[in-house]
């Protein structure tokens, strides 16, 4: 509260003296005000002082301002709060609430006294002071030099937002919308936006939009909630703009006319506005509302990409790997996969560990592959986890490791990633990081055979010639019983990028 109430000081004293002297009948007063506005502050001073002396509480509230600004004067808080209280006392009620903002404060007193305060912002509330009002009200909503009451602070706001501050009513909405020192009201919150709003308050006319949209304090009404969008959307506000692309796109209260919604989408993305720079893009990828134009999507979401959107980063470095509306180009692939994947982003790790892998846009380096691959891994990931097994079982960026290979193998195997499962299989077949087992080795093949490895299938082939037909059904029985207690499907691994 401090803070606040030394921000009410510095910034209502000047403008309060402009306000109390030019109501001031004295030739000395319009003088001195005259003094004041041309920066002659020596004679302003001179001019307040030889009224105020004489009891002129507009001179008084003057003088006072010019000794808390140091203006005309040594700054003095002590000799400021004196001629505040002059004045104060014969009722100014900016003069009260100064006032009450320096005990508070602690400016011109030997300690900060909220009690005080409290009878000096009443004072000056009562007189119809909007920011004593303010003041009081936050002083019960907080309990500070009073008991707490939620109910007599919404009485004060009330009080100072109806005095017509736009600002002041669209802060008291956003109050009784998030519960925020008063009790929470959506209903009291649409009242005040619409105040708010109905004198242009782009916050106000923002709020109440999404209040329609959302039926929070009013009825759903999607037309209405258009309505307030246009009024922000078109003083070029990109997240209304975008709100009625939405609106457009879905049919809120609208009928559906993407050719509409790309309109308010492009106005928004044009302002560097990201989520409308996304949903181009997968609009003109996918064919949505528009012919499909990749070209089109890759510009949105390099736009996007260049902002720092991971997403946008990874479908980017997509779109370079494959040539769609781009250019085939792995070394742009391979930028914007690394922007993703040092972010954490999985799927750019596995891609960047496949790139590193096959020295496809940077050097070939098998130790970079299993770094990325590795972090991916570590994830979940399951096609990075046969990959990272790959190395480990060729020793390649890793010292030639079975036992760790079986050991990533199973993590994707048991995934249900077909490469995963022929790889562990045929580890069995040998005793390679693995017990030597037929039947474990018939199962794993046979479920790999199952998500479309072919060379499982033929491998499994092979197996069974060395196995009783006992060994066989009991194979069999261990992969349907595996599937029904995993209740994992088959990932076949074809273009998933599985070595």
């Amino acid at each position: 509260m401090n803070e606040l109430m030394s921000r009410f000081v510095s910034g209502t004293i000047l403008a309060a003296v402009l306000l109390v002297l030019s109501t001031g009948a004295e030739a000395g007063l319009k003088e001195a005000q005259d003094a004041y506005d041309k920066g002659n502050f020596s004679l302003a001073f001179k001019e307040f002082r030889l009224l105020a002396v004489k009891g002129d509480a507009a001179a008084q509230f003057g003088l006072g301002q010019m000794y808390h600004e140091g203006q005309g004067a040594p700054q003095d808080y002590r000799m400021s709060m004196l001629w505040f209280r002059k004045a104060a006392e014969q009722g100014n009620a900016t003069a009260q609430f100064n006032l009450g903002a320096m005990y508070c404060e602690g400016k011109g007193v030997r300690r900060k006294n909220c009690g005080e305060a409290l009878l000096w912002y009443r004072k000056a509330a009562v007189q119809g002071n909007a920011r004593a009002q303010l003041a009081l009200a936050r002083v019960y909503s907080k309990g500070q030099g009073v008991v707490k009451n939620l109910k007599e602070a919404a009485l004060w706001y009330r009080k100072s937002a109806e005095q017509g501050d736009a600002a002041e009513q669209y802060n008291l909405g956003q109050m009784f919308a998030k519960g925020k020192d008063v009790p929470l009201d959506y209903k009291e919150a649409a009242e005040w936006y619409r105040k708010s709003a109905d004198q242009g308050n782009l916050q106000a006319q923002r709020s109440l939009a999404q209040m329609y949209a959302n039926g929070q304090g009013v009825p759903k009404d999607y037309k209405a909630a258009e309505s307030w969008y246009v009024k922000v959307a078109d003083k070029g506000s990109a997240s209304e703009q975008y709100a009625l692309g939405e609106m457009y796109a879905k049919g809120r209260g609208v009928p559906q006319d993407y050719k509409e919604a790309i309109a308010w989408y492009r106005k928004a993305a044009d302002r560097g506005y990201l989520p409308a720079q996304m949903v181009l893009g997968a609009m003109y990828a996918n064919a949505q509302g528009v012919p499909q134009d990749n070209s089109e999507a890759a510009s949105w979401y390099r736009k996007a990409a260049e902002q720092g959107n991971l997403p946008a980063q990874l479908k980017l470095g997509m779109m370079s790997a494959q040539g769609q509306g781009v250019k085939k180009d792995y070394g742009e692939a391979a930028t914007w996969y690394r922007k993703a994947a040092e972010r954490g982003d999985v799927s750019a790790q596995l891609a960047l560990g496949v790139m590193y892998a096959n020295g496809q846009g940077v050097q070939q380096d098998y130790r970079e592959a299993v770094n990325w691959y590795r972090k991916a891994a570590e994830q979940g990931n399951a096609t990075a986890q046969n990959n990272l097994g790959v190395k480990y079982f060729n020793g390649q960026g890793v010292p030639q490791d079975y036992k760790e290979a079986a050991s990533w193998y199973r993590k994707s195997a048991e995934q249900g990633t077909g490469a995963a499962q022929s790889n562990l299989g045929l580890m069995y077949t040998k005793g390679q990081g693995v017990p030597y087992d037929l039947v474990q080795a018939h199962k794993w093949l046979n479920l790999a055979a199952g998500a479309g490895e072919q060379n499982a299938l033929e491998s499994k082939r092979i197996v069974e010639a060395g196995m009783t037909q006992k060994q066989i059904d009991n194979a069999q029985t261990l992969a349907r019983e595996w599937t029904v207690q995993s209740g994992v499907l088959p990932q076949p691994t074809k273009d998933t990028g599985a070595e």
